[in-house]
C-alpha cells in the first residue's frame, strides 16, 4: 500500500460544535485504524488530512466497520459518500487524458452529500453514479463537516474558445453548460465534461471542428463517421450502450453529449483488481458486453471497434456495476 501513489487529499474539518436549531455536532472526527478507541476522546480531530491513493476506495460515515473517516453523528449515515479514482495508464505522467479521475459517490444517505452547494446524491435520489471533482471543490455533508479536494496534479488551463463555439454554446446554454476540463483529446476531436442543467448531472461532451476537419486532406469519411456516430447513438437504447443525451449541428461544430462513465473502462477496472481478477465479475462483464452487441445485431449494425479501451463502467471502480459500450464512431449497417 504505501507504494500506492497519492492521487488527491481531502482536508476535512468539522466547522462548528453546535448551531441554532441542530443538535450538537459531536467529538468530530476520527480516523479508523487499528488503535482506534471510539470512546477515547483523545483519538477525535476538528480537522484531518486524509490520503487518497490509486487502487484505494475512501469511505466517510458512522459506522466503525466500514469507513476509513468516522463521524458519531446521526446527521451522518453508516455508509454516507466514498472517495475513488479511476486510472486509465498505470504508467502516466499526468499528461492530457492521463490524469487520475477523481470521483465522490453519494452511498444513498439520508440527508446527502453536496459538492460546491449542489447535491449529488440522497437516498431520496436512489443510486447515483460517481461524480467527477476538480481541484478546490468542496465536498459536505450539513450542517458541519466539509471536505476540501486538493487534486495538486491537475493543470490548471483555461480553453481558448473560438468565437464561433463560444456563440454556439450560448444556444443551448439553458439546457447543457460545457466546462474547460478535458476529459480526453482525440485526432478528430475533444471530450469536455458537461453538466445538464435541468439535473444537475454531469455528462461528457464529444466537440467535433468539422471546419477543421474539411480542411485536412483526405479527411471527408472522417466527417461522416463522427456525424454517423451521433446518429447512431441517438437510435440505440439500450442499458449496456453509451447513452445520447442531446446533439447539437452547427455547419461549423458538431456537439454531442453522452452518458458519463463514471468507473472507468475495461482497461482500467484490470489494472484495480491487480492480480486477482474474480472469474466470476469477468463473465458478468461478458455476459454484459454480449447483450450489447446482440442489441447492435438486432438493429443490423456492427461495432468494429470492439477493444478494452471502448467498454465502460457506469460505476467504479470495481467494474461490478452496468456495463457500457462506446465509440460507435466505427459502427456500419450489416444490411
Amino acid at each position: 500500500m504505501a507504494d500506492r501513489r497519492v492521487v488527491a487529499e481531502l482536508d476535512c474539518s468539522q466547522l462548528h460544535d453546535a448551531l441554532p436549531g441542530f443538535a450538537p455536532a459531536g467529538n468530530g472526527l476520527l480516523r479508523n485504524s487499528s488503535s482506534t478507541q471510539l470512546h477515547d476522546l483523545q483519538f477525535w480531530e476538528k480537522t484531518i488530512n486524509l490520503k487518497i491513493r490509486e487502487r484505494e476506495i475512501v469511505s466517510v460515515g458512522r459506522d466503525p466497520a466500514s469507513n476509513n473517516l468516522i463521524i458519531d453523528n446521526p446527521y451522518v449515515s453508516r455508509n454516507h459518500f466514498q472517495i475513488y479514482s479511476v486510472i486509465y495508464d498505470e504508467d502516466t505522467q499526468y499528461g492530457y487524458g492521463e490524469l487520475p479521475m477523481v470521483y465522490v459517490q453519494d452511498c444513498q444517505s439520508l440527508e446527502g452529500t453536496f459538492v460546491n452547494e449542489r447535491r449529488i446524491g440522497s437516498k431520496a435520489q436512489g443510486h447515483t453514479p460517481g461524480y467527477l471533482l476538480n481541484h478546490g471543490d468542496k465536498i459536505e455533508i450539513r450542517p458541519y463537516w466539509k471536505f476540501h479536494v486538493n487534486l495538486w496534479n491537475m493543470p490548471v488551463t483555461r480553453r481558448a474558445w473560438p468565437k464561433i463555439q463560444i456563440n454556439e454554446t450560448h444556444i443551448f446554454r439553458d439546457r447543457y453548460i460545457i466546462f474547460d476540463r478535458r476529459l480526453g483529446n482525440g485526432s478528430v476531436g475533444t471530450v469536455h465534461l458537461a453538466l445538464k442543467v435541468r439535473s444537475n448531472r454531469q455528462v461528457a461532451c464529444k466537440i467535433h471542428d468539422l471546419d477543421k476537419l474539411r480542411s485536412l486532406k483526405g479527411q471527408q469519411q472522417t466527417v461522416r463517421r463522427v456525424n454517423d456516430e451521433s446518429d447512431i447513438l441517438a437510435k440505440l437504447h439500450h442499458p449496456n450502450i453509451l447513452r445520447f443525451e442531446y446533439a447539437y449541428r452547427s455547419r461549423h461544430t458538431l456537439y454531442t453529449f453522452i452518458e458519463l462513465a463514471t468507473g472507468g473502462d475495461l482497461f482500467s477496472t484490470v489494472l484495480f483488481h491487480e492480480d486477482s481478477f474474480p472469474a466470476t465479475l469477468a463473465q458478468l462483464i461478458v455476459y454484459q458486453i454480449v447483450r450489447a452487441i446482440r442489441h447492435l445485431h438486432r438493429q443490423n449494425l456492427t461495432h468494429r471497434d470492439l477493444k478494452p479501451e471502448n467498454i465502460f463502467f457506469a460505476d467504479g471502480p470495481s467494474g461490478q456495476g452496468r456495463v457500457i459500450m462506446g465509440d460507435l464512431g466505427f459502427a456500419t449497417g450489416t444490411d
